[in-house]
């Protein structure tokens, strides 16, 4: 008896024993996660700080020459944006709500028209060649003829961008669909499922990590279309602040527009993958 109590005392010990050296693994490994994210974050930061350190003393020094006309500097910058908040923030707001509409619509009508191609072959077939030779076409190129037929307002800036938006979200939306896992559909069908309950229970679903691959492009492509727009012709808008800054030579304008763009496309781009990882919780790739 007090044998079997000795070693039932050993396999418990072993237990608790590879518990803890387990343990003690994971906190090592997730202290080395936290140091290593530590170190590419000050990384950065450095070479950031850095880099706008020498781009202002080669502007204060005048090692840059003729910075004011041509290079700019960061307090430069800086100056810009609070001396013309204002007007750059409905810039942003013009830019920005054209944007935002015109990749809407792209997406909206891109996701319904992609379960079409996947449901009917035939048609897929049929407009399989246009849909490639459409999405090589540099369209930001028809920028001026989308301003001769919609005008200067905000439906050339929409028209352009969904034109770029569409083919971009339609692409991905139909490499997600060529993914399904046939044999789900199958056992699906076996059960009784109809087509629109497949659809929204497996073809979508399964898509979906595919398509947040195609709106993180959409969304950049949306931006670059809008703003191509407006360096061509429009009232408003940050690509018409681009122009004229270039125009009268004040680099500075020209870089706060710049920083703006990248600030809420960063934002915008959180915001999204916020969104991609509550929706993508069963997909363990989009985790941590």
């Amino acid at each position: 008896m007090s044998v079997v109590t000795s070693t039932k005392s050993e396999i418990v010990n072993g237990s608790e024993g590879i518990s803890t050296v387990m343990a003690r693994s994971v906190s090592r490994a997730r202290s080395r996660t936290r140091r290593t994210r530590f170190a590419v974050t000050a990384t950065q930061i450095a070479v950031l700080v850095v880099f706008l350190g020498a781009w202002q003393w080669g502007a204060s020094s005048g090692k840059l020459a003729n910075s004011d006309l041509f290079w700019g500097s960061p307090s430069g910058i800086l100056q810009m944006l609070v001396d013309n908040y204002s007007h750059l923030f409905g810039s942003l707001v013009a830019t920005f709500s054209a944007a935002l509409v015109g990749f809407v619509i792209s997406v909206v009508v891109a996701v319904a028209f992609g379960i079409v191609l996947s449901q009917v072959s035939f048609i897929n077939r049929v407009l399989d060649p246009y849909i490639i030779a459409l999405t090589g076409m540099p369209r930001i190129a028809l920028a001026p003829l989308f301003v001769l037929w919609f005008g200067i307002g905000d439906m050339a800036k929409i028209a352009l961008c969904i034109s770029l938006v569409f083919f971009i979200v339609l692409i991905n939306v139909l490499a997600g669909f060529k993914g399904v896992n046939e044999d789900l559909v199958l056992m699906a069908r076996s059960f009784g499922a109809g087509r629109g309950q497949i659809i929204a229970k497996i073809t979508v679903p399964a898509a979906v990590p595919v398509l947040f691959a195609g709106l993180r492009l959409g969304l950049v492509f949306s931006i670059l279309a809008v703003i191509a727009s407006e360096m061509t012709a429009a009232r408003d808008g940050l690509g018409l602040d681009v122009v004229q800054y270039a125009q009268t030579l004040r680099p500075n304008g020209i870089f706060a527009i710049l920083v703006i763009l990248a600030t809420v496309m960063a934002l915008l781009n959180w915001l999204l993958g916020v969104v991609e990882r509550k929706l993508l919780r069963w997909a363990p790739d989009q985790r941590g």
